[in-house]
């Protein structure tokens, strides 16, 4: 589990949320309505779906006819759309306490990239799991040594 974990508010724009991704380091925030409840979580993946205009995801080969500068303008077209309207709206929420296998599980059967950690009862965030922490756990259970 990641501990530090960059929130934003589903009202922000895409424009704040990439600032945010881009000065803190990270693929991914957890998004947050007015009352600090979890709503959401945005991927670097989210964003460039939004970006990348519906025909040429339907045909990516069409992408080398486009002229240069056009991921520019498709860019500062999607700037000032809403986080909510990006965002990943079926997220999985975990405690504290829970297993490391119910992640695992949640990753692979809705393929859930980041899930938000709470403290148990409250909406405390408290960590995140992401693709890469199932990963290091399997690691460190590889290394266990069985006695």
């Amino acid at each position: 589990m990641l501990k530090n974990v960059c929130t934003i508010s589903d009202n922000d724009t895409l424009e704040k949320a990439i600032e945010i991704m881009v000065e803190k380091k990270t693929n991914g925030l957890v998004v947050i309505d007015k009352n600090n409840e979890i709503v959401g979580t945005l991927s670097s993946f989210a964003i460039a779906k939004s970006i990348v205009p519906d025909f040429l995801k339907d045909d990516p080969n069409s992408s080398i006819y486009e002229t240069e500068g056009i991921f520019d303008k498709y860019v500062k077209e999607s700037s000032g759309a809403k986080v909510s309207e990006v965002m990943y709206k079926d997220v999985h929420v975990l405690t504290h306490d829970d297993a490391m296998i119910e992640a695992a599980s949640f990753s692979a059967h809705a393929d859930h990239r980041m899930m938000p950690v709470v403290k148990k009862g409250t909406n405390e965030i408290v960590g995140i799991v992401t693709r890469t922490s199932i990963k290091n756990a399997c690691f460190n259970a590889l290394k266990k040594k069985s006695w």
